[in-house]
């Protein structure tokens, strides 16, 4: 495996090498970026860079649209086609005119969208309703999504035959009042450990990836994020500045994990005189360099460009399709809630050994991590991966967690 598909939040201290100062994208990375985004939407090259640049300043527009709309908001997303701007979804029939704000020096439009059934809120709890009932009718469902901005929800099942599933749909969408899409062929989610040996964190030759760095709120201890359903006591590896260069590895001491329905997260902390960095790991002509992960967001945004670095697959990105993505059968016990974010593409590589990555944006705003794949042949390969779920931060503050 190359080192450069490898995920750090890097570990500094006296008696280790001092990683550089975090770095912006290379050229090579922001090129796959774009690459990924022309391959959703159709521009070119120089179009495509230049959203992506208007698209990391975006979260901050989104979050006083949200407050600014609370109490009738159904979405907001990110749009692309004819052109890029934002829409905004709405309960009831208030008309509101369209706005713009200046970002990036680029103008950006804000369409409002009225006359839908629920808030955010109202279609969150019609999902929590919905995908037990989905599990109990259809037993070969692997995936539940809510897609407010197209006022549905999308079933997807491993068979082919539209038909046999014609009865179940009549009562879901009795039930959520909602048109409900089956999307037939789909392979199970799968969890991303991996059972190979050899990666970032290791135990009893099972992968993962670490994820972002945390502090305690209570204590104070900062530590490492990974996904809960890698192993409890994990062994760290950190390089130097030369690609091929030492590797430096210590123990990690496990703290506290959450894997349900909606949680799928563990931390760790390090021993004495290692600090975990917000950063993420890259090869830049042969050698290793970091980019610092500035801001990091609760929720995923709708719609937007969402990248990754795994510890198999490397650098890879996507478009986040929906932000209320419940993947059946890969939250232990407990039936997966309709929490997760959903990342697709035919530029996005994600394969096992990639669980706990952190997912960021361009500009480096940190937004999760990665949890399952759906992908039956673990292929490492760009299109193999159908769809990447990925547990939105937020969730982290129910370990009373902040991050670093």
């Amino acid at each position: 495996m190359s080192l450069a598909s490898v995920l750090l939040v890097l570990a500094s201290a006296q008696s280790l090498a001092v990683m550089p100062a975090g770095q912006a994208f290379s050229d090579k990375e922001s090129d796959i970026a774009a690459k990924a985004y022309m391959s959703a939407n159709g521009v070119s090259l120089d179009t495509a860079k230049r959203r992506l640049e208007v698209e990391s300043e975006l979260p901050s527009v989104i979050a006083e649209l949200k407050r600014r709309y609370s109490d009738r908001l159904a979405f907001v997303s990110i749009e692309n086609m004819p052109d890029q701007h934002l829409v905004v979804g709405l309960k009831g029939k208030m008309m509101e005119a369209v706005r713009h704000f200046r970002v990036s020096d680029s103008s950006i439009r804000v369409e409002f969208e009225e006359g839908y059934p629920y808030t955010e809120k109202e279609f969150s709890e019609t999902m929590h309703r919905v995908v037990p009932l989905v599990v109990e009718l259809i037993p070969d469902a692997v995936s539940v999504d809510g897609r407010p901005e197209l006022g549905m929800i999308d079933v997807s099942v491993r068979g082919a035959d539209v038909k046999s599933y014609e009865a179940a749909k009549r009562k879901i969408e009795e039930a959520a009042k909602l048109k409900v899409n089956i999307i037939l062929g789909r392979d199970p989610f799968r969890n991303s450990a991996y059972t190979a040996g050899g990666a970032i964190l290791t135990a009893n030759g099972r992968m993962c990836t670490s994820g972002l760095a945390v502090r305690h709120k209570l204590t104070k201890v900062k530590g490492l994020l990974t996904a809960a359903h890698c192993d409890d006591q994990l062994l760290y590896s950190n390089y130097g500045h030369e690609v091929g260069g030492p590797q430096v590895m210590m123990p990690l001491t496990f703290q506290d994990a959450l894997f349900d329905g909606s949680h799928d997260v563990q931390w760790h902390s390090l021993p004495a005189g290692n600090t975990p960095l917000q950063q993420v790991f890259a090869e830049l002509k042969g050698e290793y360099q970091t980019k610092a992960l500035i801001l990091i967001h609760a929720d995923l945004p709708l719609h937007g460009l969402l990248c990754f670095r795994g510890a198999r697959t490397g650098f890879s990105c996507g478009t986040a399709t929906s932000v209320q993505h419940a993947p059946l059968g890969v939250c232990g016990a407990a039936v997966c809630a309709p929490t997760w974010g959903r990342v697709e593409g035919s530029e996005l590589a994600c394969a096992s050994g990639d669980s706990g990555a952190a997912v960021f944006n361009k500009s480096g705003s940190g937004y999760g991590i990665a949890k399952s794949a759906e992908n039956p042949s673990d292929s490492i390969e760009k299109g193999s991966c159908k769809a990447l779920t990925v547990m939105p931060f937020g969730k982290v503050a129910d370990l009373n967690l902040d991050p670093v």
